[in-house]
């Protein structure tokens, strides 16, 4: 995968590091390596299935620590 990958998941690790102890009211996160994807190998590539998996992955770690900090069940989470 591209050079995407690291900045996504140190985006996904600040995430999890500020939904834990600042718990925030709103948080936005950019996945780049999703979109980057879709616009260079199109909805339906492998390459982009395998940048789900990626995401999949990532987003455990960010849900654990909401899920630490109390605020799992009353947040709202969005991917564009």
């Amino acid at each position: 995968m591209p050079h995407y990958e690291g900045a996504d998941r140190l985006s996904y690790r600040a995430a999890a590091y500020l939904a834990e102890h600042d718990k925030p009211d709103i948080m936005y996160i950019h996945i780049i390596l999703i979109d980057h994807l879709r616009h260079v190998h199109g909805v339906f590539s492998p390459e982009l299935s395998k940048g789900y998996a990626f995401l999949d992955r990532e987003l455990e770690p960010l849900l654990e620590a909401m899920e630490r900090a109390g605020t799992l069940k009353n947040t709202i989470i969005n991917f564009t």
